[in-house]
């Protein structure tokens, strides 16, 4: 951002002469983060971000009516049961998207520590006659079975017709446990970046007692 105010200040103000310690020209990166962080804020309608997330939703729901979306926030009923956040959305073309290609191989891909809170976000993946694309994302409160197999549900009686008969997947037991009992008869495959790492994992794992030997294992 820094290097896009220099360009700016001299390539279209012209001001190539100017004292570069005059901050009004030269803001410090405290002064870009400052007004970046007001920027942000000024566009939100809460400072609670559950509260952000369901204005956007409402204007996903009048701008964009046939996209799918399921959203539950994190809450406590009155018998003092835990209702655990759950987020899914589907747009129109992701769901075309999945019924003409999801119905032999899917990959569900989990990806971590892109936001501050410590929410696991998932893609739903197929691969079209042109590259692989998402069709799908849902974000659970917590990553385990229940919470995924949850959220699988949801995008099931979406599309109805959805019955893939092969899921690739990380090396995650709450994944495939989640994908197994979700889909009858399903197929699971790891990806072979995840099961090469998870064999390097357990061969090094002394109480394995193996370690020693990892080398020849692995050939």
């Amino acid at each position: 951002m820094i290097q896009h105010v220099n360009s700016f200040v001299r390539n279209e103000l012209l001001l190539t002469g100017e004292d570069e310690n005059r901050r009004r020209f030269f803001p410090t990166a405290q002064d870009i983060r400052n007004a970046m962080t007001k920027a942000k804020l000024e566009n939100r309608s809460s400072k609670n971000d559950q509260e952000n997330l369901k204005t956007i939703l409402e204007q996903w729901e009048k701008t964009e009516p046939e996209d799918k979306v399921y959203y539950r926030e994190a809450s406590h009923t009155e018998e003092g049961e835990r209702k655990d956040f759950l987020f899914c959305y589907q747009a129109k073309w992701q769901q075309r998207l999945l019924n003409r290609y999801g119905n032999d191989l899917c990959l569900l891909d989990a990806t971590y520590r892109t936001v501050k809170y410590a929410l696991p976000l998932f893609f739903l993946c197929v691969r079209t006659n042109v590259n692989y694309a998402v069709v799908g994302t849902f974000m659970t409160e917590h990553e385990n079975e229940g919470s995924i197999y949850e959220a699988i549900e949801v995008f099931k009686s979406w599309n109805p017709l959805w019955k893939p008969n092969n899921f690739l997947t990380d090396y995650c037991l709450a994944e495939i446990n989640a994908l197994e009992r979700a889909f009858a008869g399903l197929v699971v495959r790891l990806c072979l970046f995840h099961r090469e790492k998870a064999w390097n994992e357990w061969l090094s794992k002394a109480s394995h007692g193996v370690s020693e030997y990892s080398h020849e294992l692995k050939r």
